[in-house]
């Protein structure tokens, strides 16, 4: 379970840069010609420029592909809150069973096995 929780957590650090190049294609939407597959733009949080890859074939307009940049960016974060508590939670309970372990292990007959 918290292999699993890590890897979403991984995911939801990918919020920034998605919020990022939905920023860079709304910044760029008055440059950007229907059917277009990339884009060249000044990236001026980063510095310098970069090329941003459009997919025409899933959206039918730029501003559709920013849009749905941004709202996954969102489900992302609000995402990675409840995982980061998920994540505490699954490392409190191993804590837990660890230390019961250890008990179980150090207890040196059955009547110390049954207190634990």
């Amino acid at each position: 379970k918290a292999d699993s929780l890590r890897t979403e957590l991984k995911k939801a650090a990918d919020a920034e840069a998605m919020a990022h190049r939905a920023t860079l294609i709304v910044s760029n939407l008055y440059r950007i010609e229907p059917g277009a597959t990339s884009i060249e733009v000044e990236d001026w949080e980063r510095g310098g420029t970069t090329t941003v890859k459009l997919d025409p074939k899933q959206f039918r307009s730029a501003k559709d592909e920013a849009d749905a940049g941004f709202k996954k960016a969102r489900r992302l974060r609000r995402g990675s809150a409840v995982v980061e508590g998920l994540l505490e939670a699954s490392a409190a309970k191993l804590e837990k069973l660890a230390a019961i372990r250890r008990d179980a292990d150090a207890a040196g007959d059955a009547a110390a096995l049954d207190a634990v």
